[in-house]
């Protein structure tokens, strides 16, 4: 029943993932079947922290050129009500190569989920010549 309910989450996840770009041309733009950034992995890591779950967050540049900008924002129950931001680093000195994965960790203050749920994980980016994308995936976090 648990693989059977995990094919079910995974395919909702696949149907799910929306992208958006601005100024792409066709040989690079992302759609549903092939998006910018390919979620790797969202997974709890190591023990529970008395503040709330250390989490991590793994994508891969699907984009076709280096990204100078990055970052995830998954929406999950917290106490502040507002959602995590997952920022990775990548910049205009410092890009993240095409087909280069990646992963941020955080402490999820005052977050709860269950691990059979799957979360918008909304990601937005911008290409090495300028170009932007946003993207909605819906994930489960492993544990």
């Amino acid at each position: 029943m648990q693989n059977r309910r995990l094919g079910l989450l995974a395919v909702i996840f696949a149907v799910f993932t929306v992208t958006s770009c601005s100024g792409l041309d066709s040989s690079v733009i992302p759609s549903p079947t092939r998006p910018a950034i390919q979620v790797v992995s969202v997974r709890t890591s190591g023990s529970v922290n008395p503040g709330g779950p250390k989490n991590v967050v793994a994508p891969k540049n699907n984009a076709g050129e280096s990204l100078v900008a990055l970052s995830a924002f998954l929406t999950i129950s917290s106490a502040s009500g507002t959602s995590y931001v997952f920022d990775f680093g990548a910049s205009p000195s410092s890009p993240l190569p095409f087909g280069a994965s990646v992963s941020k960790s955080q402490v999820l203050i005052g977050g709860s989920y269950d691990s059979n749920t799957p979360y918008p994980l909304g990601i937005s980016g911008t290409t090495q010549s300028g170009r932007s994308f946003t993207q909605e995936n819906f994930v489960l976090i492993s544990q």
